[in-house]
């Protein structure tokens, strides 16, 4: 990384950014902000809308002080208070943070790094987003529920197959873990 540039070739799926910055502070002292703005766009006009929004300080702040909001009314819908700090700490908001953020929608989880989307691990972390936020819970179960075949088994990797699709698993408990987050889910939103 000791070269000041990069080719300025950008294909599908590259994942290599670099840009040179030089230090603000000789510029009369004042530290200062440094957006970057890295997104997902249909097309390249969804693109630049995206951009214009977001690439100044303004723009930048006001998306990630909407951000905070929105994982903060998840994050406190449900609230927990023991006798011990920690564990309150880790229930009111993390725990639920690291399933959304890293296992549901990231799959970037401390035991999940190969980004895969397991089948009955996923619908375990479901259970704990049905009172956070059961829109998000019926979703991932209906997607789950459209990799299940007629008798029982399921696809191996929910995210990476279309229904119908995919290596067909013969594990013993696969209607197990797709029926207890659709009973939950049913007893908690109706």
């Amino acid at each position: 990384m000791h070269r000041v540039g990069l080719s300025d070739r950008a294909r599908r799926g590259d994942g290599a950014l670099r840009r040179h910055v030089d230090d603000a502070a000789g510029a009369g002292g004042r530290a200062g902000w440094i957006v970057f703005v890295i997104g997902d766009a249909h097309d390249e006009d969804e693109a630049r809308t995206l951009i214009r929004r977001h690439a100044s300080s303004g723009g930048a702040e006001h998306a990630r002080k909407a951000s905070d909001e929105q994982w903060r009314a998840m994050t406190t819908r449900v609230s927990v208070s023991t006798p011990e700090p920690a564990l309150d700490l880790l229930m009111n908001g993390w725990l639920l943070y690291q399933t959304l953020g890293c296992r549901i929608w990231g799959r970037s989880s401390f035991y999940q790094s190969s980004g895969a989307f397991g089948f009955r691990d996923q619908l375990q972390d479901v259970l704990a987003l049905i009172p956070a936020d059961p829109a998000i819970a019926r979703a991932y179960i209906l997607k789950a529920a459209s990799r299940q075949y007629r008798r029982g088994r399921r696809a191996a990797l929910v995210a990476r197959t279309a229904p119908g699709e995919g290596v067909r698993t013969r594990c013993s408990d696969d209607r197990l873990w797709l029926r207890t987050p659709v009973l939950e889910y049913v007893r908690s939103d109706g």
